[in-house]
């Protein structure tokens, strides 16, 4: 396993390939190395209140970490805001209202993203919008001086996506168990 805190020493925004059947164990580890740092954790593929749960099952503190559900009120009605630990918006493919949501996480201080994962984000966007926005959430975590780590599946449909995504991050992490 890597140490997430010596990475991001050397370079500030990570795009972390995690292979598919390691990666629940993977990405709740790289969660408890960073929980002291002020996370904001941008869900696509689980709702806020599930991956809540799911740390605190692997006995990860949550206190410091935000969150953008992107997936909640594509299930159920839910309010924009569940608590002041997470904004919902309205889709995976409301891109816009994500990057709304991060920013407003960020002006609060919240300046480690973590973005749960570009793989459910190309489930609901074609390549172009979804390499758009990366190139646009880099851009501004570099202006911000944040720290950003995109999660990435290890699958071969999105290696041409996830080429160029590599080429916009300071480096790409191959992470293993």
């Amino acid at each position: 396993m890597i140490d997430i805190n010596a990475e991001l020493d050397k370079e500030r925004i990570l795009l972390l390939l995690v292979p598919p059947f390691q990666y629940h164990q993977i990405t709740t580890d790289l969660v408890r190395q960073l929980s002291k740092e002020k996370i904001c954790y941008i869900t696509m593929n689980k709702t806020y209140l599930a991956v809540k749960e799911d740390l605190a099952k692997d006995g990860v503190d949550a206190k410091n970490i935000v969150f953008v559900d992107a997936i909640s009120k594509t299930i159920k009605q839910v309010k924009d805001r569940i608590d002041d630990s997470c904004i919902c918006v309205s889709s995976p493919a409301a891109l816009t209202e994500i990057s709304l949501a991060i920013a407003e996480f960020m002006r609060r201080g919240y300046n480690h993203i973590i973005f749960d994962s570009l793989n459910d984000l190309m489930i609901y966007e074609k390549k172009a919008p979804v390499t758009q926005f990366v190139l646009s959430m880099v851009n501004k975590l570099r202006e911000a001086d944040a720290y950003g780590m995109f999660y990435a599946v290890t699958l071969d449909e999105n290696a041409g996506m996830l080429k160029q995504v590599g080429m916009f991050v300071d480096k790409v992490v191959e992470v293993h168990s």
